[in-house]
């Protein structure tokens, strides 16, 4: 029976930014973006994934849960959501990244956006999105939310 090599000391000299292997086992597309856009999160310091799983965000939602370097914390509500990644945030001085799904789901987020940005606390929403030909034909949850929090984004990119 084979033995597993320990890795030599120098190749995790801090733990602090040793990233865990990359899964080679996903799903789809979107699960192997939802996985290197959070892996440079997790290279960029983040550490703290607040979510409200929903069916349009699963990849991301998945991506975190299989990711050992994140700390991953629960709400069933995003307006709570939104400020416990805020309190998140301020207590460990570090970016907070929330996932939620589409829809009214991402207004409710509205309120600790704004605050974060007047309090200068970082926060990185990743918000799912429906299809463009779902958007403005009166499919449910299928609201437009691009520019959906106005100028209180530091910066927003629609991916």
């Amino acid at each position: 029976m084979p033995t597993r090599k320990e890795p030599a000391s120098e190749e995790f000299a801090s733990e602090e930014f040793a990233s865990p292997p990359f899964s080679s086992q996903h799903a789809t597309f979107n699960h192997v973006w939802s996985s290197l856009l959070l892996e440079e999160l997790f290279r960029l310091g983040v550490r703290d994934i607040a979510l409200a799983p929903g069916s349009r965000s699963a990849p991301l939602t998945m991506a975190a849960a299989a990711h050992q370097g994140f700390r991953r914390h629960l709400h069933f509500d995003e307006r709570g959501l939104g400020f416990m990644a805020l309190g998140l945030a301020k207590g460990s001085n570090r970016p907070v990244a929330v996932i939620m799904t589409s829809g009214t789901a991402v207004a409710n987020l509205w309120p600790a956006v704004a605050e974060a940005q007047l309090t200068g606390v970082p926060l990185i929403i990743l918000s799912a999105d429906r299809p463009h030909e779902l958007i403005d034909n009166g499919a449910n949850q299928a609201i437009d939310q691009q520019g959906i929090f106005g100028r209180y984004p530091v910066y927003q990119q629609n991916l």
